[in-house]
């Protein structure tokens, strides 16, 4: 049993070292993004994805919908610095303006500064996000690609026992088909010989047996 589990756990290890082989072939290969793929959808409905794919699926979809919304935020955001822009340049152009002009336009200012850090962040948020993106999608390609190879290799080794299986099934046939003829030919055999002794006047005892019999009659 010690010998038989070494064997297995070398054989394991040997496994995942051509699967790991394999999957190298395809990292860092640009693809379209799979969860808006027809091709990926059809090739794994959801009872055919791993818990890990599942995982990946959300947060690339997440990381999507993030994406959009960092980008409706940043234009919010800059449409409120230009409007605010716009109002500080309009009083600029005023020669003299009241004091609670002055105080919203010190207001804007401020406003503006604030709006600046919030424009600064949702920048760098947003720069992340294609690399994120792409991050996910080769992750979720792998763990598809680790899924097809493994089932792959289970398919081929039910492949060659199917082989086996239909070459015995084939040498079960041929075997069954010769003692079929064989018995055939003991059962022509015979009726030949009483139909040489008594003649014509015995076919219909032979009913039971025509199956056998026909081609003679014939």
């Amino acid at each position: 049993m010690m010998f038989k589990g070494k064997k297995r756990r070398e054989e394991t290890i040997e496994i995942d070292q051509k699967e790991e082989k394999f999957l190298e072939h395809f990292r860092g290969v640009e693809v379209p993004i799979l969860t808006l793929d027809e091709r990926w959808l059809a090739m794994f409905p959801e009872g055919e994805k791993t818990k890990e794919a599942l995982r990946l699926e959300k947060e690339l979809k997440e990381a999507f919908k993030y994406q959009a919304k960092l980008s409706e935020d940043l234009k919010v955001a800059e449409s409120a610095k230009k409007q605010l822009m716009d109002r500080i340049i309009r009083n600029m152009k005023i020669a003299q303006i009241s004091e609670e002009e002055a105080m919203l336009q010190e207001k804007s200012q401020e406003f503006i500064r604030e709006l600046n850090e919030r424009i600064n962040k949702l920048e760098a948020e947003y720069e992340v996000m294609p690399q994120k993106i792409k991050d996910l999608n080769e992750a979720l390609l792998l763990e598809s690609l680790r899924f097809c190879y493994r089932k792959m290799y289970a398919n081929q080794e039910n492949i060659h026992k199917q082989d086996s299986l239909i070459q015995e099934a084939k040498e079960l046939l041929e075997e069954r088909i010769a003692k079929k003829l064989e018995m055939q030919k003991q059962n022509e055999n015979m009726y030949v010989f009483i139909h040489r002794l008594f003649g014509r006047n015995v076919l219909e005892i032979f009913n039971d047996f025509d199956e056998s019999t026909d081609d003679i009659d014939e």
